[in-house]
């Protein structure tokens, strides 16, 4: 692994501690949030930029499950 830079290792450390506070919790992440974590912490792409993707996956995954009557259960 390359040498981790000051501002990559400030990101590591406080992804590390978040992941603490989850596993308390009991939430077990998938290999799809740990591979975007990890794009986060090395740079490749911002915070901003991974919660647009999650927000338009999730949006198309909840247009696919529109029901055919356009009615919604609440």
């Amino acid at each position: 692994m390359e040498k981790e830079d000051e501002a990559m290792a400030r990101r590591r450390w406080a992804s590390q501690q978040a992941m603490a506070n989850c596993k308390i919790e009991g939430f077990e992440p998938s290999e799809e949030f740990l591979a975007e974590k990890e794009r986060i912490i090395r740079g490749e792409i911002t915070l901003e930029e991974s919660k647009a993707r999650i927000i338009a996956k999730w949006k198309a995954v909840g247009a696919a499950q529109e029901p055919q009557d356009g009615k919604r259960n609440l």
